[in-house]
């Protein structure tokens, strides 16, 4: 048999058991919504299929893969360490068959070769160094009553880091989640970026300098210095206060993270999905996990960091609200050829920048938002558009049009960046939940919410909890009150950015949408610090204060605003790039000194920074 036949095979027979068919009913070539798939089933056939590979698959790989025979070419492509391991297994587990052996070495079957592609392929492959995981145990010797965690991608891997500083033992469920492949949640706010740059210095190689952004959206082009996010900081900070937003290698930040908390003795990591939950109305507490091995397991604390899967939403039924229709985003990773860190280029300045274009129809022949964020040595590129606007056209078509939009307004990345990575395409839903914490539980990240990328709504999320994981535990109700406030301003944010889809923005709107990301960042920093350092404290009423205040739109507010935010319309649109980044620069003349718009009259504010006019 050879191991396309035995990947396949595989697929069919976990494809029957989800839809309790016989394996002979499916076949490989039909699309899965007409073998019986709907979104739970796919969700869970994804969960088994991720489990046996020991990887994290996404379910939105099959609007592209929508039949199994396609889904199997995927894997291969971009999963082959994973599935040679699993096919190893389960060939070493087959009893010893005579082999016929024939003469003719070429085949055209472009799977029959495969295990020797395979190890080809290996040595173009970045090494990954890892830590074994100290706290070897099987799920049948998990303890009760301990915290668990429920998925260990990021967010999980944060929570159980900040546990296992306050020496709370725990449990996290999950696979490691560690690949090339291009993710999302590069870019960071306020409450991200404060605590990477402070608590994970020796993560700083993967931080990258966010100095400002460009919008472009049109005909019209704005710019927003991101100076005042220092002089927001200072009110809460009095060293260490970072001056910039930054950019984050997910990449690598993330199999530095894994290598620390996987040697934590306080985290019992075992590779395991959670089928079920039992859940109590009266005392909204979660009382029983149902692992997929039959365990079944008595949290004293749960966290859901289990992202689009959702898994605690759907479970305990919770209502919620879907802001728009489902989204598709199509994104990838374009690399230096020379793998060379291009910060230092005084000639590309957005490589100090988060770039994001409202790309038009009539203009590019593409519509929808896209983001361009650089790392160093490579640079994430893609677009989020609705499902009728793609039409016919696959993600490479759609990423070529999307470097040739940039390219029109005078951005080619392509010519420093131009080894490009598998392309992801993916679905995605704009939603948040009624409720996000209970009597013993929280949904954390894109398991509780998720808001147009370009707010940073999942990272944030994430960040905000795993702050205050080991208070939570003791008080759920007063922190998870402060949980949700930080998220439910995502719905505000989510409004802000809906701004981008108009087409008939002028002058005063780019300005209006530059105040309101300002806003946003003023709200998002003061609803982390009225819970960061305590409840009871003077850094916790500033905040509140700062929340709560109004803004008011004066003379002194224009001036604050014309130190950070500008905008150029070119009769040109290729020199929409050229004009923004003069006029940003000319910005810089307050060499940092952004004047605080807020809290006018307050007795605790510090002295305001002197504006350099």
């Amino acid at each position: 048999m050879t191991d396309k036949n035995l990947l396949l095979e595989k697929m069919v027979n976990i494809a029957a058991d989800v839809l309790k068919v016989d394996a002979k009913d499916i076949s490989p070539s039909v699309n899965v919504q007409e073998l019986g798939f709907d979104s739970t089933t796919l969700v869970s056939f994804v969960e088994r299929v991720s489990a046996e590979l020991d990887t994290d698959i996404h379910p939105g790989v099959f609007f592209e893969h929508s039949e199994l025979d396609s889904f199997c070419h995927y894997l291969i492509e971009h999963k082959y360490e994973q599935v040679e391991k699993m096919l190893s297994k389960q060939v070493s587990s087959l009893p010893m068959m005579d082999e016929k052996v024939t003469s003719n070495n070429e085949s055209n079957d472009p799977w029959e070769h495969f295990s020797s592609e395979l190890m080809q392929n290996k040595t173009s492959q970045p090494e990954m160094t890892e830590k074994k995981v100290n706290q070897q145990i099987s799920v049948d010797d998990l303890p009760d009553n301990l915290p668990v965690i429920i998925g260990s991608g990021i967010g999980g891997m944060l929570i159980s880091r900040q546990l296992s500083r306050k020496n709370i033992r725990h449990i996290m469920l999950g696979s490691k989640q560690l690949s090339d492949s291009p993710r999302l949640g590069e870019s960071m706010t306020e409450a991200c970026t404060i605590e990477f740059t402070r608590d994970f210095k020796d993560y700083k190689q993967y931080f990258f300098r966010k100095d400002m952004t460009p919008f472009y959206m049109g005909d019209i082009v704005a710019g927003l210095r991101f100076d005042f996010f220092g002089t927001f900081a200072s009110l809460f900070l009095d060293e260490d206060v970072p001056q910039t937003f930054i950019h984050v290698d997910r990449i690598g930040f993330d199999r530095a993270l894994y290598a620390e908390v996987s040697q934590s003795p306080n985290c019992l990591w075992v590779e395991e999905l959670v089928d079920d939950v039992d859940y109590d109305a009266n005392s909204d507490k979660v009382s029983r996990l149902h692992l997929k091995s039959g365990k079944k397991l008595i949290p004293s604390f749960v966290w859901d960091c289990t992202n689009h899967i959702r898994l605690l939403g759907r479970k305990i039924n919770i209502p919620y609200e879907n802001f728009d229709e489902q989204r598709q985003v199509v994104y990838s990773h374009y690399y230096q050829k020379d793998g060379q860190d291009l910060c230092h280029r005084e000639d590309l300045p957005w490589m100090h920048a988060t770039t994001l274009l409202r790309a038009d129809e009539k203009i590019d022949g593409i519509k929808g938002v896209s983001w361009f964020i650089p790392l160093g040595s490579y640079i994430s590129v893609g677009i989020s558009m609705e499902p009728q606007d793609i039409g016919d056209r696959n993600p490479e078509e759609i990423l070529t049009a999307l470097t040739r939009a940039y390219q029109r307004r005078g951005v080619d990345y392509s010519k420093h960046f131009s080894r490009r990575k598998e392309v992801v395409s993916i679905p995605s839903q704009h939603f948040m939940y009624d409720r996000f914490t209970g009597g013993n539980w929280a949904m954390v990240g894109g398991s509780a919410a998720s808001t147009w990328f370009t707010s940073g709504s999942n990272i944030s999320m994430l960040m905000s909890m795993a702050t205050m994981a080991d208070k939570i535990i003791e008080q759920p109700e007063l922190y998870g009150e402060q949980y949700s406030r930080h998220v439910k301003g995502f719905a505000r944010t989510q409004q802000v950015y809906d701004n981008l889809l108009r087409s008939d923005l002028g002058p005063l709107d780019a300005t209006k949408f530059l105040s309101s990301i300002i806003d946003q960042a003023r709200k998002r920093i003061s609803s982390y610090y009225i819970f960061r350092n305590g409840l009871d404290n003077d850094t916790s009423k500033l905040a509140k204060e700062l929340w709560q205040d109004e803004l008011v739109i004066d003379k002194k507010y224009f001036e604050f605003l014309q130190q950070v935010a500008t905008h150029a319309a070119p009769a040109d649109i290729s020199l929409q790039t050229e004009q923004i980044y003069q006029k940003i620069e000319a910005l810089k003349a307050n060499n940092g000194k952004v004047m605080m718009p807020y809290l006018r009259n307050s007795s605790m504010t510090k002295k305001e920074p002197e504006p350099v006019m």
